[in-house]
């Protein structure tokens, strides 16, 4: 006979979790929306409690909760009229690392995504020919001098601005070499953010930056010592432009789809390494 009931420690994690949501009212989630800012506030105060490092063991930071407990932190944000989709893969993404990473890997990592200076928040896998059929992606990693080149595109890449880290699915090995498709696949950690380098698996080098919504075949991508993706959406936050929906690598320069402060919605330009903004149109809502 199964027990459905919560423990007690569930719902003390019920309560605490509570607690901080309740710092967020309506107001501010309805503020988000409106505008389309990611709600670092209220994440960075669910990091500061713990709760994002629920799942990671305690030697490596974390709680070390199980699956329930977690899924109790997010019923609850969303309970409170909140949104768990905005943290909740900080917590369980690193699952990858915690299950396949080495022990010098994971010490090097778990302890900065538990205490939130490294945030690993997003997983590359859909491609537009694809669909919801991961073991046809096209994306490829051959190895070459010093690491692997990926080629290929991923769409839908939820929560890549505001990640530091991002795990990539690509086939090292083609889908007609295999004998069984589930074969081929390998994992990449890859570095977004500039200065946060990485030495993860079969993956070893300092990532170009990538737009938004869509990673270009390598040979199209920007070096790394000029602006990523992150630096160009902190700058154009910073500027006061909200609901940044789009920022996508054109021929040495950004294109960005935005809002500008007076809710128009705006295409600019953005020099790739001054972070200067070349040029700015403004376009019709649709």
């Amino acid at each position: 006979m199964m027990d459905f009931e919560y423990t007690s420690t569930q719902q003390e994690i019920r309560e605490a979790v509570r607690r901080v949501c309740d710092r967020f009212g309506l107001d501010y989630w309805r503020e988000c929306d409106e505008t389309g800012d990611y709600p670092r506030a209220f994440v960075d105060e669910m990091t500061k409690a713990g709760w994002l490092a629920a799942l990671i063991p305690e030697e490596y930071g974390g709680s070390g909760l199980g699956i329930l407990d977690a899924c109790v932190i997010l019923e609850e944000i969303n309970r409170s009229g909140g949104n768990g989709a905005a943290c909740h893969a900080q917590m369980y993404t690193m699952a990858s690392l915690l299950r396949h990473g080495s022990e010098a890997q994971k010490r090097a990592y778990l302890p900065r995504i538990a205490d939130g200076s490294l945030r690993l928040q997003a997983f590359g896998v859909t491609e537009p020919d694809a669909g919801s059929n991961t073991l046809r992606i096209k994306t490829s990693a051959r190895k070459v001098d010093g690491g692997y080149r990926i080629d290929g595109q991923k769409i839908w890449t939820s929560r890549y601005l505001y990640s530091d880290l991002y795990l990539l699915l690509a086939r090292t090995t083609p889908i007609d070499k295999v004998e069984r498709k589930t074969a081929g696949l390998s994992l990449f950690l890859v570095a977004i953010a500039a200065g946060t380098a990485v030495t993860w698996g079969i993956a070893q080098a300092q990532a170009p930056a990538t737009p938004a919504t869509q990673a270009p075949a390598a040979a199209t991508a920007p070096a790394a010592a000029q602006l990523t993706v992150r630096d160009v959406y902190d700058r154009m936050e910073a500027a006061g432009y909200r609901d940044i929906r789009e920022i996508e690598w054109d021929h040495g320069r950004y294109e960005v789809k935005a809002s500008n402060a007076q809710g128009e919605r705006v295409k600019l330009y953005v020099n790739a390494t001054t972070g200067a903004v070349e040029s700015t149109r403004t376009r019709t809502r649709r």
